[in-house]
């Protein structure tokens, strides 16, 4: 079985679902996290949030596959601290890493299955964390100002880095250790996002205005070829997320609403309404459960 792992950074927290293309169908729901330490996880059967206590007030949320299960678990970022603590079935794990002003990330650094942790400081220096020497992997990409995207560009399962550059309104994102592709895409105010929109085992790009605009771009690694969408679907104030909503294998868009504290997840022709959230939550995706196929 063949396996995709998608991964979003929104607002500074990373967003993540997992993709299957066989067997068992993983399909991607919808959360929210209060910043204090409650979690309302959708799921769908029997259409209902839920609830789970994991953080403290000022934690940041951050979501992925820690144990290679096919499950997203949580866990926070702890400024205060510089570390993560990332839930698991014994209970949880702290991994120190980080320092003032970055952002945190999630992927599957070395495509062993599982998720792992990182850090960018927004001037062009990560930190992946690698659980095989229990110490940090240190990446130079980027410079100031940018904003980190991660995804396996080209489908190999590892996830690869990347960034957003506001000022010149495109993505870079690294190929292998010494080369990179520039993507011009986006206009001010956008919101970078990625998901893999065709279903062809690797990720792509794409730019929310937050005002009902989408532009999603298939990056086709290793083609001069791109192909470039602009879907209508949201409204002025709305915040994206993205996921494998039906479980096909192809990631669809939504949106949080924040003034009816709810998301609104495109389907097909039209698009379902899950209400879910409060004041001041931060809206998060994941595969939070297993639907057989």
């Amino acid at each position: 079985m063949q396996n995709k792992l998608v991964r979003l950074v929104h607002f500074g927290v990373l967003l993540y679902i997992l993709l299957a293309t066989t067997g068992t169908v993983l399909a991607g729901s919808v959360g929210v996290y209060d910043n204090e330490g409650t979690w309302a996880l959708w799921n769908p059967n029997p259409n209902s949030a839920d609830l789970v206590g994991f953080g403290w007030a000022g934690t940041e949320p951050i979501v992925g596959d820690w144990d290679g299960d096919r499950i997203t678990e949580v866990g926070v970022y702890n400024r205060e601290g510089n570390n993560f603590l990332i839930r698991t079935d014994q209970g949880f794990d702290v991994i120190g890493l980080g320092w003032v002003g970055v952002t945190p990330v999630v992927g599957d650094w070395n495509g062993d299955g599982a998720d792992e942790v990182g850090v960018y400081n927004n001037e062009g220096t990560w930190a992946l964390w690698n659980p095989d020497t229990n110490s940090a992997d240190l990446v130079g990409f980027g410079w100031a100002g940018t904003e980190p995207i991660v995804g396996d560009w080209d489908g190999d399962g590892i996830t690869e880095v990347g960034i957003y550059n506001r000022e010149g309104n495109n993505f870079l994102i690294m190929e292998d250790p010494i080369n990179y592709r520039i993507f011009g895409l986006g206009w001010v105010g956008v919101t970078p996002v990625v998901g893999d929109w065709n279903g062809d085992m690797d990720t792509d790009i794409g730019v929310y205005d937050n005002a009902g605009t989408w532009a999603l771009w298939d990056i086709t690694i290793g083609s001069d070829e791109a192909l470039e969408v602009v879907i209508g679907f949201g409204w002025a104030g709305t915040e994206p997320v993205v996921g494998d909503w039906g479980g096909d294998g192809e990631d669809k868009i939504g949106i949080y609403n924040r003034n009816g504290n709810n998301f609104l997840l495109m389907k097909g022709g039209g698009f379902e309404v899950v209400g879910l959230g409060w004041t001041s939550i931060t809206p998060l995706v994941g595969n939070w459960e297993t639907t057989n196929n």
